[in-house]
């Protein structure tokens, strides 16, 4: 999955819509910066396997292993 990552900081961008156009926003730097996108695959939080995403619910994802929906919030993020 790819990711927007900042450039300045590595923390992940998020879209921001502005009276300019359509963006990207970094929160920790508190302002628009450049970025690379980055290819990323999700792990468990817990017992760090990785999990997929999970077709039933809109916003999870699912570990075998847990064998548990684990939240989109608390996935953590690897580079390929």
């Amino acid at each position: 999955m790819m990711k927007r990552i900042c450039h300045a900081c590595g923390s992940e961008m998020r879209k921001d819509i502005a009276l300019e156009g359509p963006g990207f926003f970094c929160e920790t730097c508190d302002a628009v910066t450049r970025y690379d996108e980055v290819e990323m695959e999700p792990y468990c939080p817990e017992c760090g396997d990785k999990i997929v995403v999970c077709n039933t619910c809109s916003q999870g994802f699912f570990c075998e292993r847990c064998n548990a929906i684990k939240s989109s919030k608390k996935v953590l993020w690897q580079k390929i």
